[in-house]
């Protein structure tokens, strides 16, 4: 069977950042089973057919053909206490050229009719089970980027009163930042050999002097988590979360005073590679209210995209004399 790599990148993002204890590629409900297909479920579908146009829904007359023809690239279930507590369905599509299904229109309309099918699937077969229904690419043009905003908000709207489940689409830098660079980061804790990309990964880091992370903390690289690594200097690499940021005097009140009256600090970025810059920050508009870290970050060098493309892991905020 072939296995895509792009697909194995993402069933090991499900198993070791998702926390999902089950991941299958090329994941089909089995004619078998028991799911139930409703009267709710086909008046879905024909809404579904009304609301999003016969492009969509084309060569799909009827609702059990329409789900024998689901193919999910990835599906993961994350078990907690015995039962599922989530489902996850992921479609991938991974161009070096970038996505591109005959034209944008085109391939916005297929992808929603993709995780629209997922949706069904998941309401036949998962019922009352939280679901993410997921697309992934990381290589899409402006242009095709900008109908692809669309989708979610107009799943979100029809599947009000039908469906419990977050969509999404996961694309380019958010691609990379969310899922490329947290798999990286757990590389070298994983020793599965069915996991192909990272095998290949690990294969690339005994012959290349990129420096990849290394992961010291927990496996599930949730957003508003303080993970970190390490790189082979031992300089800190923040995984997810917020920008690092130390204040000198640590005292956040006793900062704003002297700075204040100073009228200027200093921030020292520190980067990936172990060199540093230094920079000035002229205060014009601090208060006794000012946060001064969230201030910091607020500024657009130190915005959550913005400071991991630098390489930038921390910053160190003086006082001058």
């Amino acid at each position: 069977m072939k296995i895509e790599m792009g697909e194995s990148l993402v069933r090991s993002w499900l198993r070791h950042c998702k926390g999902c204890q089950f991941a299958e590629l090329n994941w089909k409900p089995s004619s078998t089973w028991p799911g139930i297909i409703t009267d709710n479920h086909n008046r879905w579908f024909d809404e579904a057919k009304d609301k999003f146009g016969a492009s969509i829904m084309k060569g799909t007359s009827k609702l059990s053909q329409f789900i024998r023809q689901a193919e999910i690239d990835v599906f993961g279930l994350r078990i907690v206490d015995g039962k599922v507590a989530t489902v996850i369905s992921i479609d991938t599509a991974f161009h070096s050229n970038g996505l591109q299904y005959k034209g944008k229109i085109e391939t916005a309309a297929r992808i929603k009719k993709k995780l629209f099918r997922s949706a069904m699937i998941l309401d036949i077969y998962f019922p009352k089970v939280p679901a993410e229904i997921l697309f992934m690419s990381p290589r899409v043009s402006n242009s095709y980027a900008q109908e692809l905003f669309h989708v979610v908000p107009e799943l979100d709207g029809f599947s009000a009163g039908k469906f419990q489940y977050k969509y999404g689409c996961i694309i380019n830098k958010d691609f990379e930042e969310l899922v490329f660079n947290r798999v990286l980061a757990v590389s070298n804790i994983v020793e599965d050999t069915s996991e192909l990309f990272l095998r290949s990964v690990q294969m690339c880091n005994l012959f290349s002097r990129r420096i990849i992370p290394t992961y010291t903390g927990n496996a599930n690289l949730e957003p508003d988590t303080k993970d970190v690594g390490r790189n082979k200097d031992n300089a800190t690499i923040n995984i997810s979360g917020t920008l690092p940021i130390f204040l000198n005097p640590d005292d956040s009140k006793e900062f704003k005073t002297k700075a204040m009256r100073r009228g200027l600090v200093y921030i020292t970025e520190h980067y990936l590679d172990g060199s540093t810059i230094d920079r000035h920050w002229t205060i014009t508009n601090l208060n006794e209210q000012s946060n001064i870290k969230g201030n910091l970050r607020s500024r657009p060098r130190y915005r959550s995209r913005n400071w991991r493309n630098f390489n930038i892991t921390k910053l160190m905020v003086t006082i001058p004399d």
